[in-house]
């Protein structure tokens, strides 16, 4: 209860934001209290869970949006939890199970970017009222179907969670996405194309792992569209456009491309020209993203 208490009444100008909660009657569940506070300049909610099992003991999650959260945010978070916990060993035991890693680019309409990553499968597009292509979701290429039966050999149904497929990346018109929740464009009146990675499966993943966290972009690859080849450039344009819903030879037919042309666009839809999100290049800029944004001092309390 004290970690709780101390939640609620900071040693800094805080506003609850939610209420803490009590709950009985689970076999399993003893205690659960939930808190949502705000921190930083920008306001942003940390959202606090403390659970107790029977089994387990005591558990304490935290949600957070690292880059709203700030430097100054992390500071109050530390000096919120340093009374009460040993962070550097927080940062040794506490598991990370997921993690959104984004690339902004500036100036950029989502039909302008073209992108692929290595265990790709289907596509999902969805297109604003007006027709202007606002988010493209690359999935996971399933494994292949095995049918399964029962005790009495009749075969069952598979139940699919995803029939698209577990999504890989998100592309995404960042503006009408803020506009969406009543929120002013990030750049004024620029475009914004977010390029976003959603990883949730981390097994082994500890807090104090994030500096040296291998390079999770290494499988995908982002690139203006008129980057790609110097071929045609109009005619490359409507190209790329065209196969996000026709046949590679329905489109290269319709624009009446030579053979050898339509190979060179093929080829560079593999997006050969990676100059928005490359292997090695992107990920480089990982620990100036967690030193710029204040994460170093919840992953390496203290230095």
């Amino acid at each position: 209860m004290g970690f709780v208490a101390h939640m609620l009444n900071p040693p800094f100008p805080v506003e609850v934001v939610g209420q803490s909660k009590y709950v009985h009657g689970s076999t399993k569940l003893e205690d659960w209290r939930a808190s949502r506070l705000t921190f930083g300049k920008r306001e942003s909610v940390v959202h606090f869970s403390r659970l107790k099992l029977q089994n387990v003991g005591l558990s304490l999650r935290l949600e957070m949006n690292p880059r709203k959260l700030g430097e100054q945010g992390f500071k109050q978070l530390v000096s919120l939890m340093s009374p009460w916990f040993d962070l550097a060993r927080v940062a040794k035991a506490a598991r990370v199970t997921g993690l959104d890693i984004a690339v902004d680019v500036v100036g950029l309409w989502v039909g302008e970017v073209i992108a692929r990553h290595k265990d790709q499968g289907q596509r999902v597009q969805y297109l604003g009222t007006d027709g202007l292509l606002e988010t493209v979701y690359i999935n996971r290429k399933p494994p292949p179907y095995k049918p399964k039966v029962d005790q009495w050999g009749v075969l069952k149904p598979k139940a699919l969670s995803h029939p698209a497929g577990k999504p890989l990346l998100k592309i995404y018109d960042r503006v009408r996405e803020r506009e969406k929740y009543g929120k002013n464009p990030p750049y004024g009146d620029a475009p914004v194309t977010r390029i976003e990675l959603v990883r949730g499966n981390f097994k082994k993943l500890r807090l104090d792992g994030l500096a040296d966290l291998k390079d999770q972009l290494a499988d995908v690859r982002a690139g203006y569209g008129p980057s790609q080849t110097n071929v045609m450039p109009r005619a490359w344009r409507r190209f790329y456009a065209m196969v996000r819903t026709e046949l590679l030879p329905v489109a290269a037919d319709a624009l009446d491309l030579s053979p050898k042309v339509a190979k060179t666009f093929e080829k560079a839809l593999k997006v050969p020209v990676p100059d928005l999100v490359a292997p090695k290049t992107t990920w480089a800029a990982w620990e100036v993203a967690l030193q710029s944004c204040g994460l170093l001092a919840l992953v390496q309390p203290g230095k």
